[in-house]
């Protein structure tokens, strides 16, 4: 009888466990989309380039426009994605603007999102003071 105590003993430690590591994470139980969607630091290979239409030296010029860059990646085959956080809106209209000057950047078809406060849907969120460029066909 003993063993059976100590076995549900067990039982209870590690379900009560399982549930404080299960209920971890975002107060509302949202995902944030920077965990899912597998940024890489190193650097591009050809075919995640040949998606954003870009060379490794262009993707290095935008990549070097702020501080916080967090990596790339690409969405479904169809863009590359570069990410940064932490950045304020006077960064991101800098970055903006210095993304404008860029002498390659009017052949290209690109975006600049820029989440000033934390944009939560469908039980995921970007973080605040997320910048995201991307490039594609």
């Amino acid at each position: 009888m003993a063993n059976k105590k100590i076995w549900l003993g067990m039982l209870v430690m590690v379900l009560v466990f399982s549930m404080t590591v299960v209920s971890c994470g975002d107060d509302n139980g949202a995902t944030n989309l920077l965990d899912i969607m597998e940024l890489s630091t190193a650097n591009p290979n050809s075919a995640a380039l040949n998606i954003g239409n870009i060379t490794l030296a262009q993707f290095n010029e935008v990549k070097e426009l702020l501080d916080g860059y967090q990596g790339w990646s690409t969405h479904g085959g169809e863009e590359l994605r570069i990410v940064w956080t932490g950045r304020t809106q006077a960064q991101a209209d800098a970055a903006e603007d210095a993304l404008d000057e860029l002498s390659w950047i009017d052949s290209k078809s690109y975006g600049l999102i820029f989440y000033l406060t934390r944009m939560e849907y469908d039980g995921f969120y970007m973080p605040a003071g997320t910048v995201m460029v991307y490039f594609d066909w």
